[in-house]
């Protein structure tokens, strides 16, 4: 499997306390410290403790005993924890075992003193914030992996529909709900070509290539997910795209009804970022480009029923004749976007 930095390596340890991006000198991996440039805005990722990865995937191991099972990650913070207990309470019976990450919590709520769920935390792990929920998967052995977010009741039938849109297409995609598209070459994050949301409908499958991981499956295996995979800063849906890219793991949203995943309400930080040039467009633009012609060959080759109607027709079509789909193309809605927020950017500077 193909890491943030190129190479194939799989080793294990995570002791690293800047998750740094990792180069390949001689037969050992040699750490990069993580460098803001001038163009990124936001903090400096902190530091964390070192611990043994050998021993957490020890407990996850223990955990993850069905080879068929359902393996959720979560993270959340102290003021989430209600809306913790009814995201965990609608995805009951679904997961097979859940892996929850506090950050700062004083105390484990006794809602997770369950044999189904195991917890880790900051005290002994870092605040990892949303990163969290990816900290124990990447050492899941076998089965379907999960993230969640505690924005969000789950359906009932939520993981069995994200693990039969896996199934469509021979095993080797992520599967998501809320997806979107970045256009070829990334100036602003938050502008996309396509935005599949969470709560809106979707007739047939799409393929998109950022994941909101607030709904993403895929299979163990398919893609490297132990911590030190993972960019230095909270960007875990870029970085699930940007491996997927690296995999060629196409991701696909899945086709569902208008609001099959209920909203939890709270600020969010598209808000915060969409008037700005942030340090996520500047690794989206180092990882690119992102057009339909990086995934052509990966989704061509995928073994799906093209015949099926739930999947995503339009892009295979394309994927063999040469061309783009229309979802995928610079609209011209995309290009008035891209000059309001130039606009609103030019603004924020002078003031």
């Amino acid at each position: 499997m193909v890491r943030l930095d190129g190479t194939t390596d799989t080793g294990q340890t995570v002791s690293d306390a800047r998750r740094a991006s990792r180069t390949r000198t001689g037969d050992r991996m040699t750490p990069i410290p993580f460098r803001q440039t001038p163009e990124m805005s936001g903090p400096m990722p902190p530091d964390r403790p070192a611990f043994d990865a050998a021993e957490v995937r020890a407990v996850v191991e223990r955990a993850a005993t069905d080879p068929d099972g359902a393996y959720l990650g979560i993270a959340s913070i102290p003021r989430r924890v209600h809306a913790l207990r009814a995201t965990l309470a609608s995805l009951q019976g679904q997961a097979t075992h859940a892996f929850v990450y506090l950050n700062g919590y004083d105390a484990v709520p006794d809602f997770l003193e369950d044999p189904r769920i195991t917890v880790f935390r900051s005290q002994e792990f870092g605040d990892l914030n949303a990163t969290g929920k990816v900290f124990a998967l990447g050492h899941v052995p076998h089965g379907t992996l999960l993230t969640a977010d505690d924005d969000f009741i789950y359906p009932a039938n939520y993981v069995a529909t994200l693990e039969a849109a896996i199934a469509r297409y021979g095993g080797r995609v992520a599967a998501c709900v809320h997806g979107s598209i970045f256009p070829d070459r990334v100036e602003h994050y938050y502008l996309r070509t396509a935005i599949f949301a969470a709560q809106q409908a979707l007739p047939q499958d799409r393929f998109v290539t950022l994941p909101g991981t607030a709904s993403l499956a895929v299979r163990a295996g398919v893609l490297p997910l132990e911590l030190d995979a993972f960019l230095p800063e909270t960007m875990v849906d870029l970085t699930l795209a940007i491996l997927c890219k690296a995999n060629r793991v196409p991701v696909v949203a899945v086709a569902r009804r208008a609001h099959w995943l209920q909203n939890i309400d709270r600020d969010g930080l598209y808000q915060m970022f969409t008037r700005a040039r942030t340090h996520h467009a500047a690794y989206a633009e180092r990882h690119g480009p992102w057009g339909f012609d990086a995934y052509r060959d990966a989704i061509r080759s995928l073994p799906a029923d093209r015949a099926d109607p739930q999947v995503d027709a339009a892009a295979f079509a394309c994927a063999a004749a040469g061309t783009v789909p229309a979802h995928w193309r610079e609209s011209a809605t995309y290009y008035l976007l891209k000059a309001e927020q130039a606009r609103a950017a030019d603004g924020a500077r002078a003031v």
